[in-house]
């Protein structure tokens, strides 16, 4: 992509990994599987990861596990290859975020830059010194990205128009399910941690001004970047 259209990278300032206080935490356990080609077998795919996340504006925190949804490998920041978990956020963010006010291309919207920013920043320590930056795809283009919004594809609805190329990118966990984007589906309706659910944000857009997103029955439409969804974080571990 265009250098003026790169993302500021969250870089955390966590313990190091020989500093005696640095957490051996089961991210970094995932991590060191993941290196090892043995984390299929420790963490299979659908395996739940105790977490928490703090919104940064009210301080509030929040129950916040991941699920693995897939192992695959990625391109990292300084183009190698390397083996990862894709977790996938098991309850929806306690707070709705505006795509953006006037763009709906994933690239250089607002909501981009603040799930590497604010987002970012609510994730605990131990998550944080695990994670892996790396490329995603983006409406046939690609972007480097620590924390992001899952794609249609990657969630298991093909749009033939639109995705129909693209089913190699399923994740695991949502292989073997409807393709419809009208096809209710229980596995794409999403709820926040009281159970509440909510309309979730997916990273490709439809057409000038318009975003898809998923709706309480794991539906998927579109609307305008302008509105109001609830954000569904995922990241790789590797």
């Amino acid at each position: 992509m265009d250098d003026d259209r790169k993302l500021t990278l969250f870089t955390p300032e966590v313990p190091s990994e020989q500093s005696p206080n640095a957490p051996n935490s089961v991210f970094r356990t995932l991590r060191d599987a993941a290196r090892s080609n043995t984390a299929r077998k420790t963490f299979p795919v659908g395996t739940i990861l105790t977490d928490t996340w703090q919104d940064v504006t009210t301080g509030q925190t929040y129950d916040a596990p991941w699920r693995v949804v897939d192992y695959r490998k990625v391109l990292t920041a300084d183009k190698s290859e390397r083996l990862v978990a894709i977790l996938l956020r098991e309850f929806v963010s306690a707070t709705r975020q505006v795509f953006d006010q006037a763009n709906s291309l994933y690239l250089v919207a607002q909501i981009s830059q603040y799930m590497e920013v604010e987002y970012a920043q609510g994730c605990s320590p131990e998550l944080l010194k695990a994670v892996t930056p790396h490329q995603i795809t983006v409406d046939d283009q690609t972007m480097l990205a620590t924390f992001f919004l899952p794609a249609p594809e990657e969630l298991g609805i093909i749009i033939p128009s639109l995705n129909g190329h693209l089913r190699d990118q399923k994740w695991e966990y949502f292989r073997k399910l409807p393709e419809g984007r009208f096809a209710e589906c229980k596995r794409r309706a999403f709820q926040d941690c009281n159970g509440q659910s909510r309309l979730v944000w997916t990273r490709s857009h439809n057409g000038s001004g318009h975003v898809y997103y998923l709706n309480s029955n794991g539906c998927l439409y579109h609307r305008d970047s302008s509105s109001e969804c609830g954000i569904l974080a995922a990241c790789a571990v590797g």
